[in-house]
This record gives structure tokens, C-alpha cells and sequence, in this order.
């Protein structure tokens, strides 16, 4: 974490809506889907993002720290958390043809630490190539990894600063697109939610999607790569969490699949009596070679039960001939009930 003097200005929140929640998980955790079924496209489909994101730089993997097992009387309490979904810039004029070249941060303030927690993080010589809609100035930013849950009492402090980048020095695109900073609060509330803000600013909108969770633990997702099939371009690997029965995708990961015995890291918030599912998918880096059979793609799903403080759960998955991962989700809280006199 660091610590940066703020330079921002006020930004301005409009269009708040609540989310609805999607029906509960099938019943059935562990499916794998290997073939073309109709009902595998179908899963498939609600996985989904609904624009495309550039792929997570390895500069971006963070390292979870180690969790310490429970005493015998666990003490722990649920937590009310803010769960990141997506943050995009919006209305962005770029006038050059292929992605705009986009550094800077978005991050927020939790009420454990009072340092910068970054979602978003670019700096100008990692700039990160954004796909921008010509019609609408909409881009996907992609978001690092875990810092996307924050711990709350009442209120979040979210701060954001992004530039734009361009190899001719007339470019009128180069400079700020965006700055400045608000406070979520009057988070209070019964049942957990989502909301959907736009924050303006001179020369684009940043867009941010979020949930906030009552009564929610950390999951923490350790994914490490078992074997990748030996394909001469290598695999790509998607890997996507849905929360709490709410319908949103949270992209973790999209871009090359790591080395094997090499493992990621990732944080995502989930109710107490709920959990999360997890979604792997894995596909050719390089298209098929003129006169073969094209390689098909494979993809995996599960759902995790939230469970108590320091217990876990492992499994394997197998993406057909491209990959098997290991995944294990253990669930965390930083809550502690008051001892008795």
C-alpha cells in the first residue's frame, strides 16, 4: 500500500439503481462442461462479459498474505464489504484508430487501513491498451487483483485519476481525461445490493459498478496451474466469479495462462450463508493451422458454500486436454468478538 497527497477535485454521482439479485445456484456444484451441448453454450453464455477487456498484466498478480487457523472458541464476526464488479471510462472521445493508451489509478479506503487500496493501477511506462467503442466512448478497464474488496462501517472514500497517451507529441488526446474523488455512504441497509454510478468529469465519465454485501466473509481463491497441454502457441485462461446469487461477472483473470505450479492470488466477498462460483475457462493462444481440425475450447464451473474463518476447500479442474488447475477458496474476516470480563 502506499500513501499519495490527494490532487483531486469533487466529481459529481448520478443514476443509482439497484441491482436484482439472479435465482440461486443449481443444485449441483462441480459440473463440467467439455462438449458443444446446448445447455454447456448455455453456461457458457451467462459467463459472459458484456464488453471485451484487455488482458491483466503479470505486474498485477498480488499475493494474498498467509491465513492463520482459528483457536478452538472462534471469535470471528461477518463483515460488511464493498465488492468491485467493473469500472469503465465512458463518452471518451478517441479520435485514433486501434485501443486508446490509458495510466493512472483508481483506488478506495477502507476503514482497517487507511492507505490507498488500488483497483486499478497503470503507470505511464505500463500503459494498458483500451478498447473504446466509437459510438459510445465505452472501455473496460481491467482491474487488478485482489484489491477490489474493501471492509466498511458507514462509508468508502473512492479516489481516481487516469490519462491518456499518444505517440504524436501534437496529439491533442494526451493529458487528464479524468480526476477526482466522492464518498459512498449511507451504505447502511438490511440486504445486500448493487449499485451503478457514473462519476463525471471534463473529458470522459468513469462508470463504476459495484455490490455491497452484508454479513460477508473474504473468500480467498488460490488457483495454481497443475499442467498445461503442450500446444505450440500455449493456452489462454479466463477466470470469472460470480457472488451471493447476484447475477454480475467479476473478471479475475483473462490473458496467458501461468506456468505450471505457478499460482494467482485473487479476494472476492460473499455473504455469510452464501458463497461464490468460480469459472475457468481455457482456449488456443494461436488459431488452427491451415488443413487441421480447429482446437476447441473447455470450460469448468463450481460453487463454493461460504464456510467458517480458515477453512477451505480444494479442487481440481480439467479443461479438457488444454489445462488442469487446482483451485482452493478459504474464507477470512478481520472481525473479532469483544472478549468477556
Amino acid at each position: 500500500m502506499e500513501i499519495e497527497g490527494g490532487r483531486s477535485k469533487s466529481a459529481e454521482i448520478f443514476d443509482l439503481a439497484r441491482g436484482k439479485k439472479r435465482p440461486p445456484s443449481p443444485p449441483t456444484p462441480g459440473d463440467e462442461f467439455d462438449s458443444p451441448t446446448s445447455t454447456a453454450r448455455d453456461v457458457r453464455d451467462e459467463w459472459l462479459l458484456s464488453d471485451s477487456g484487455g488482458e491483466e498484466h503479470e505486474d498485477n498478480r498480488v499475493t494474498v498474505r498467509e491465513i492463520g487457523d482459528c483457536s478452538n472458541e472462534c471469535r470471528c464476526l461477518p463483515m460488511d464489504l464493498l465488492q468491485f464488479v467493473s469500472v469503465k471510462i465512458a463518452g471518451y472521445q478517441h479520435t485514433h484508430s486501434g485501443p486508446a493508451k490509458i495510466s493512472g489509478f483508481v483506488a478506495a479506503r477502507d476503514t482497517i487501513e487507511p492507505f490507498r487500496n488500488y483497483v486499478y493501477r497503470r503507470k505511464i511506462n505500463n500503459c494498458e491498451a483500451v478498447n473504446v467503442k466509437s459510438k459510445t466512448g465505452v472501455g473496460r478497464l481491467s482491474l487488478i487483483s485482489p484489491a477490489r474488496v474493501i471492509s466498511f462501517s458507514s462509508r468508502v472514500l473512492i479516489e481516481f485519476e487516469l490519462h491518456a497517451h499518444s505517440d504524436e507529441e501534437t496529439d491533442g488526446d494526451n493529458g487528464p481525461i479524468i480526476e477526482g474523488c466522492t464518498e459512498l455512504y449511507n451504505m447502511f441497509a438490511l440486504e445486500s445490493f448493487i449499485e451503478h454510478m457514473c462519476l463525471y468529469g471534463e473529458r470522459c465519465a468513469l462508470d463504476i459498478k459495484y455490490l455491497v454485501l452484508i454479513n460477508a466473509l473474504e473468500a480467498c481463491i488460490d488457483v495454481k496451474v497443475l499442467h498445461l497441454g503442450a500446444l505450440p502457441g500455449g493456452v489462454n485462461m479466463k477466470l470469472c466469479a460470480k457472488t451471493s446469487n447476484f447475477n454480475e461477472v467479476i473478471c479475475l483473470f483473462q490473458g496467458a495462462a501461468p506456468d505450471p505450479d505457478d499460482t494467482m492470488n485473487f479476494v472476492v466477498a460473499a455473504e455469510r450463508r452464501k458463497g461464490i462460483d468460480l469459472y475457468i475457462e481455457g482456449s488456443a493462444r494461436d488459431g488452427p493451422i491451415l488443413g487441421q481440425k480447429p482446437l476447441t475450447f473447455s470450460w469448468w464451473w463450481y460453487s463454493f458454500p461460504a464456510g467458517y474463518h480458515a477453512v477451505g476447500d480444494t479442487v481440481v479442474a480439467k479443461l479438457g486436454e488444454l489445462a488442469t488447475v487446482s483451485v482452493k477458496v478459504t474464507w477470512r474476516t478481520h472481525m473479532k468478538k469483544a472478549l468477556r470480563v
